[in-house]
């Protein structure tokens, strides 16, 4: 079987949403970007969607995203900038807080769900099946650890 082009496999894990955007359904960094291997290097997956739709991206210069979502890979909302422009950029947006919460991008608990761990009497196991989270999870919400903002 031949090997597939980067191009082709892009194409697999790019899903459009309601809002424009191009979500990432491939592997994702800690940090939320999507990475795929390119010529066996690993390469964030925005980086490459501006490579293959408006070319090549000159030394010193990041790919910036218009619409703030690291899981983001579409062309549109790509733009090239310097690392003081993303910096900028970053702070006129309030994203150097973080996000808290239900509203991080990761998060797999609503508040509701939190405040419901917190009242809820039976074992840390119990919880964390009933919620899909781990234990240790529970634990850290239950101690203080977690979701401290509630």
């Amino acid at each position: 079987m031949p090997k597939q082009s980067a191009a082709m496999r892009f194409q697999k894990y790019a899903r459009r949403s309601d809002d424009g955007c191009w979500i990432w359904s491939g592997y994702r960094d800690r940090k939320g970007y999507g990475r795929l291997l390119v010529d066996g290097q690993p390469e964030r997956s925005h980086r490459l969607s501006y490579r293959l739709h408006k070319g090549e991206i000159p030394d010193g210069l990041c790919v910036c995203h218009t619409c703030d979502n690291r899981a983001c890979v579409n062309p549109d909302h790509l733009f090239l900038g310097t690392r003081a422009d993303d910096v900028d950029d970053m702070c006129e947006t309030n994203r150097q807080r973080g996000l808290q919460g239900q509203d991080h991008r990761l998060a797999k608990l609503t508040d509701a769900d939190v405040q419901e761990i917190r009242r809820l009497s039976q074992s840390n196991i119990e919880t964390a099946n009933q919620f899909g989270v781990s234990r240790h999870t529970v634990w850290e919400i239950r101690n203080g650890k977690a979701w401290t903002h509630l």
